[in-house]
């Protein structure tokens, strides 16, 4: 049983850290458009 729990608690924290990387890629992707955007402007 602690075997499944842990395993869960694994996939969870996953999950969980890949919307971070997501709302870190996006954050990073605008920061570069407005960078350029800065550079042109």
């Amino acid at each position: 049983m602690q075997e499944i729990k842990l395993n869960n608690f694994e996939v969870y924290k996953r999950n969980e850290w890949e919307d971070i990387q997501i709302k870190l890629f996006k954050i990073s992707t605008r920061i570069l458009a407005l960078d350029q955007y800065q550079t042109v402007g």
